[in-house]
């Protein structure tokens, strides 16, 4: 299913091959894989044991697997007890969470599945970062930036961030920015115990031509650059959004973006120049006074589908055979690494761990 009319979010034939191997039917969207350039008869040739439906249909099966996290009012139409395996996003989605315990949907969160080191198994770090380094590069007027190195600062010093500054190394020559007198990259990180120190933040800012956020936020209420600070940017700067964590205003729960102030995009639309008129229709409680070209897409990945999905397709598929054979209920010490991976993206482990907190 697509939220925009420019996502391509559709698992590849081959993907289905080997459900043919369970007792299982496969229930696909009228139109699944059109925008790959697929046909039914493409998917039909793999397994013809798929159905193509309306998505009302879709969403009254036993267990529903989509990447994106659905939308509310088609959760609301999935039977009680029945799976969703899809990107939920615990922690900065309160009222999701809200919706698929009073649901009783038994929800299992990609973005939650970590091995026994913790670290997430279904993520594609590198084309998240690829898409939104490659506009902020496009974008930026490269003239403000002639006769010295590019200065990039990336907040975020985990995998996301790691692989966004080897992507501006990457670019800047298949960008051929040597050529327009740009003499190199120069990537800066800042480190959570620096953002507290504003005169610093300042200082850096002041020399910093594309702004990065690559954080992971515990509390998604909090800011952690206010919209105050983007003043001491130069003109020609750029802010990427590379975490694109939504705004949601709902029990109490004031939720915004790590930087201050930036509108969210999506694949339709993600290039924000400051007399856009999405800067205008930011929440009440949200600052935007300050303003710079800003890059936002909640679905960088979906630049580049077709390898994306080939990616995803290659990682999501053991832990769908782990539903297949075992059903929902998961052992947490299980000999089996995908069965205990996935225990840990149900929603029961996410609210014990904050209660270990």
């Amino acid at each position: 299913m697509d939220k925009e009319q420019g996502e391509k979010r559709d698992f590849l034939p081959d993907f289905f091959a080997d459900f043919i191997n369970y007792d299982t039917s496969v229930y696909l969207e009228k139109g699944y894989g059109e925008k790959l350039g697929y046909i039914e008869e493409d998917y039909l040739q793999v397994n013809p044991n798929i159905s193509f439906v309306k998505r009302e249909e879709v969403f009254n099966k036993d267990l529903i697997v989509v990447i994106r996290s659905p939308e509310y009012e088609w959760i609301k139409q999935m039977k009680p007890n029945s799976s969703l395996l899809s990107m939920l996003h615990y922690e900065t989605r309160p009222a999701l969470l809200k919706l698929l315990k009073e649901k009783k949907i038994n929800a299992f969160s990609l973005d939650s599945i970590v091995d026994d080191d913790f670290k997430r198994m279904m993520v594609t770090y590198e084309m998240t970062a690829y898409g939104g380094v490659y506009h902020a590069l496009e974008h930026i007027d490269k003239s403000k930036v002639d006769n010295r190195p590019l200065k990039v600062t990336i907040m975020g010093l985990g995998n996301l961030g790691v692989e966004a500054g080897r992507c501006f190394s990457r670019l800047y020559n298949e960008f051929n920015l040597k050529e327009k007198n740009i003499h190199g990259v120069r990537v800066e990180y800042l480190e959570r115990e620096i953002t507290p120190f504003k005169e610093e933040l300042k200082a850096i800012f002041e020399e910093t031509d594309i702004l990065v956020d690559a954080t992971k936020r515990p509390d998604p209420e909090k800011v952690i650059i206010p919209n105050s600070l983007l003043n001491y940017l130069p003109e020609h700067a750029v802010v990427l959004d590379l975490t694109a964590d939504p705004y949601e205003e709902k029990n109490g729960v004031q939720q915004g973006k790590a930087i201050e102030g930036l509108p969210h995009g999506n694949i339709d639309e993600y290039v924000f120049p400051v007399s856009h008129g999405k800067w205008n229709e930011l929440p009440g409680y949200v600052d935007s006074d300050n303003r710079r070209l800003a890059i936002s897409c909640n679905a960088w990945p979906s630049v580049t589908p077709d390898k994306c999905m080939e990616v995803y397709g290659k990682k999501i598929r053991p832990f769908i055979d782990v539903l297949l054979r075992n059903g929902t209920s998961l052992d947490a010490h299980s000999k089996d690494l995908y069965e205990r991976a996935l225990y840990r993206s149900t929603i029961p482990y996410f609210e014990k761990q904050l209660t270990a907190i």
